[in-house]
């Protein structure tokens, strides 16, 4: 019972000291607003910043980040539309 409780507080470590990454614009495809493919795959915990450029991002396109192997998706909240397969299956 010990082990377990050691190796659940050890991966909630981990998981905690994690970085988390601010997407910049070429780490994606973008396009009046959306969001459409993520081209950077080693960062794993993602935060959308509300802006590129100035221009909001408004939406986050189909397959956006699909089987990109994200552990965290922060999303902001100028995002008004995400279609509906960008969380099949982003999150290991």
């Amino acid at each position: 019972m010990k082990k377990i409780l050691i190796l659940c507080l050890l991966a909630l470590s981990v998981t905690a000291q994690a970085q988390q990454y601010t997407l910049k614009i070429t780490d994606v495809e973008f396009s009046n607003g959306e969001i459409t493919d993520y081209l950077n795959t080693t960062e794993k915990y993602i935060i959308i910043p509300d802006n590129f450029n100035d221009v909001a991002i408004t939406s986050i396109g189909v397959n956006a980040f699909r089987e990109n192997g994200l552990a965290s998706l922060t999303i902001p909240n100028s995002v008004t539309s995400i279609e509906t397969q960008l969380l099949l299956p982003i999150i290991n």
